[in-house]
């Protein structure tokens, strides 16, 4: 196959030697199709700029927007691009919970097995592995029984979620996380890893902010090299994505950092812009009868209702008051 030429190239060709052929003429002629080759080449990249498949990384945003799915900060831009190409087969499963633990998985990163959706009528789903990104979820899905409620139909108890003192709203929903490790979304961390060579060392969170005001707790050094260096955070260099650690010698090891929103509980502090997303999701594909009540996460030990046991009861030994830990963020 010839190769295509340019207008540039297709005018020098013309046969008319008075106009094109000759010294000025061709000058003219690079310069005038130059011109027009540019203005094609900015049409081509503009219909690619549409195509997931083949716009530039900066473009995958704006498609998202059209599509209304959001890339995750830690979600690759291949695995973007999969996801906008199959965003009609999302859609299909839109307003099914299957479907909206898809979406918290791939944009917030709650994996399979940690991320619940609980329902009022005593239900409970998750993921039984993590979905692929042009892959049908429905297979995944795994529905549980929640713990039995007596204050519905006494003396004979049914699966229950309670919010409130209501029994008649059975569509009402929260997002469960835990226990367990926590997904970076909801606990920013970051390890600052130094060797040797400096006494500074800037790490980068697992999680983006929204802010550089947000506050730490920072670990113990550990050391490889036998020393004990003070380790501190220098807050005036906080930046959205990076935090950075200063020592009081130079060390071979690392040092773990903890972000938090100053006020809140330190193991579960998502930003605003996270809190907001884990809202949007929620209400985006949410099942249109369903009313969204907010996220927990369980950060130790036992709460009311979860996690899901048939034999945990009430007054079991080593159960305690007090000796468990949850943060809630609204609706």
């Amino acid at each position: 196959m010839a190769e295509q030429q340019t207008i540039a190239q297709w005018l020098q060709s013309l046969p008319i030697s008075w106009l094109f052929n000759r010294e000025h003429g061709y000058a003219a002629a690079s310069a005038e199709g130059a011109l027009y080759d540019g203005q094609v080449t900015l049409l081509k990249e503009a219909v690619k700029a549409r195509m997931p498949g083949l716009a530039p990384a900066d473009a995958l945003p704006q498609i998202g927007g059209d599509r209304k799915l959001y890339q995750g900060y830690t979600e690759s831009d291949d695995t973007f691009r999969t996801r906008l190409q199959y965003a009609y087969e999302q859609w299909a499963l839109a307003g099914t919970w299957v479907e909206l633990l898809y979406q918290l998985y791939f944009t917030l990163g709650f994996e399979a097995g940690s991320a619940y959706i609980v329902q009022q009528n005593g239900l409970a789903y998750t993921l039984s592995a993590n979905p692929e990104p042009d892959e049908d979820p429905t297979p995944l899905l795994v529905i549980s029984e929640l713990g039995l409620s007596y204050g519905v139909t006494n003396p004979d108890p049914i699966p229950w979620w309670t919010f409130d003192y209501r029994d008649d709203l059975c569509s009402r929903f929260a997002i469960v996380l835990g226990p367990g490790a926590l997904p970076p979304s909801i606990q920013p961390r970051a390890r600052a890893t130094f060797d040797g060579t400096s006494s500074s060392v800037v790490a980068n969170w697992t999680w983006g902010w929204d802010i550089t005001d947000y506050a730490v707790l920072v670990s113990p050094a550990v050391t490889t090299d036998g020393t004990a260096p003070v380790v501190v955070v220098d807050s005036t260099a906080n930046t959205e994505t990076t935090v950075t650690v200063n020592a009081s010698a130079p060390f071979t090891g690392y040092v773990d950092v903890l972000g938090f929103v100053s006020g809140t509980n330190p193991f579960a502090s998502p930003s605003a812009s996270t809190q907001n997303m884990i809202r949007q999701l929620a209400n985006t594909w949410r099942p249109a009868k369903a009313t969204f009540m907010g996220t927990w996460a369980m950060i130790n030990g036992n709460q009311w209702g979860w996690p899901i046991s048939p034999t945990k009861k009430w007054g079991d030994p080593g159960l305690k008051w007090g000796a468990s830990s949850h943060a809630y963020f609204g609706p």
